[in-house]
């Protein structure tokens, strides 16, 4: 059986070394567990499917199934904890010194190697998906049917940023003789905003972006369209779950506009990040307790085998969304793409040295 530690280390590594979102983080998870043996791949297929299926974050969810599966409740709050913590600490750190980050050369030379390898990575869970819940001409359709509606879907969620607008207002400052009260209020708002954002988000971090912009640039006025638009840049740039990012990088950037100290923002990066997560553990915590109740009940098996075709659909999907201009620049790209699908899907290359090797050859070529 898997030590608390075992869990934390290994979900900390896959943490590190996921960009791309949730979806990156499924070849990394799956690799691990059906290494180390701590999972059939058929409970693998179905855990999938309904960490898809239940609000929040795909790469939280997972954590939260596996976690339980392998040590019960206190094994979902470790492998939890191991999966957002590396991120939290890498957004924190840009959070701290943004303004010599995005320009720097050589990282954006690493991620330009380590984008088309992370599309690559993506396609092959969807691929072994496939090839385990594809059984009849049904499933098929339905995984062709939700991998062709969801590009518009998420199409619809992604609205013009305009750069011009400016930080509103709202932001409440600090008076004298109320400035513990005014960072009571910002903490106090800050946590229900991103717990209704977690509650309410089904489809992953890149649904959840439009109720973050939502919330936080048209509701509360608490960041102008650049400003969500260069975090939702940087998001996609670091390792970790989008979603995830963004909780941590607003959370610090609130209470630094209103005028907290190092301290305080560093708070309420955490405030946000643990706001938007506890919705989802919550709710997928009660999963794990049903599927581990249910998982042999006919109707039961029935409805997963219904999601699991979808969610194949989904991942597929997922990949292609992330073929764009930025990913894939030139040929170069395409190069990448290429030698990283090859080498995971047919000589099983550890998702991880793909990563670093998609990095250094960035750094190489470009």
């Amino acid at each position: 059986m898997a030590s608390y530690i075992q869990i934390f280390l290994v979900f900390a590594k896959i943490g590190a070394f996921t960009l791309g979102g949730g979806y990156a983080m499924l070849p990394l998870i799956r690799d691990e567990l059906i290494r180390r043996q701590w999972m059939q791949e058929e409970e693998f297929t179905d855990i999938i499917a309904l960490a898809q299926s239940a609000p929040g974050l795909l790469a939280v969810n997972m954590s939260i199934f596996t976690g339980y599966r392998l040590r019960g409740t206190r094994g979902s709050i470790v492998a939890t904890i191991g999966s957002i913590l590396p991120s939290f600490i890498i957004i924190l750190a840009i959070a701290m010194a943004f303004s010599g980050y995005q320009d720097n050369p050589v990282i954006i030379k690493i991620f330009k190697g380590i984008r088309p390898v992370t599309v690559a990575l993506i396609a092959i869970p969807m691929i072994n998906m496939a090839r385990t819940a594809n059984k009849t001409w049904w499933a098929w359709l339905l995984s062709a049917a939700c991998g062709c509606g969801v590009p518009q879907r998420l199409a619809d969620i992604y609205p013009a940023h305009s750069h011009n607008s400016c930080r509103c207002n709202s932001i409440p400052k600090p008076e004298k003789g109320g400035l513990q009260m005014t960072f009571i209020i910002v903490f106090a708002e800050l946590f229900l905003t991103f717990f209704v954002i977690g509650m309410f988000t089904i489809g992953g971090g890149y649904a959840m972006l439009s109720l973050i912009q939502t919330q936080i640039v048209s509701v509360h006025g608490w960041l102008d369209e650049g400003t969500f638009t260069d975090i939702v840049a940087i998001s996609q740039m670091t390792p970790g779950p989008i979603g995830i990012n963004c909780a941590t990088y607003v959370g610090y950037d609130v209470l630094a506009h209103s005028g907290a100290g190092a301290l305080l923002c560093v708070l309420g990066s955490f405030t946000a990040t643990f706001a938007v997560v506890l919705p989802s553990f919550i709710i997928v915590l009660a999963l794990c307790k049903a599927y581990t109740k249910f998982s042999g009940n006919t109707i039961f098996t029935g409805v997963m085998n219904g999601l699991k075709p979808a969610v194949a659909g989904l991942i597929g999907a997922a990949a292609v969304i992330l073929v764009t201009p930025d990913n894939f620049p030139d040929w170069k790209s395409w190069v990448l793409f290429a030698a990283a699908f090859v080498a995971s899907l047919w000589f099983k290359l550890n998702p991880i040295l793909a990563i670093i090797a998609g990095g250094v050859a960035g750094l190489l070529i470009y």
